[in-house]
């Protein structure tokens, strides 16, 4: 969705790996490193 005056990349960027690995419902265990931080949803 885009949001005029709003960055969404780092999410749209973040959400993308979930979507492309099939993952559309967004199913946890959630896993990924942002900005060298590891972070999961369980």
């Amino acid at each position: 969705m885009l949001h005029p005056g709003h960055d969404t990349g780092r999410v749209d960027t973040g959400r993308r790996r979930f979507l492309d690995e099939g993952n559309l419902d967004l199913a946890t265990p959630l896993e990924w490193t942002m900005h060298g931080t590891r972070c999961e949803v369980a």
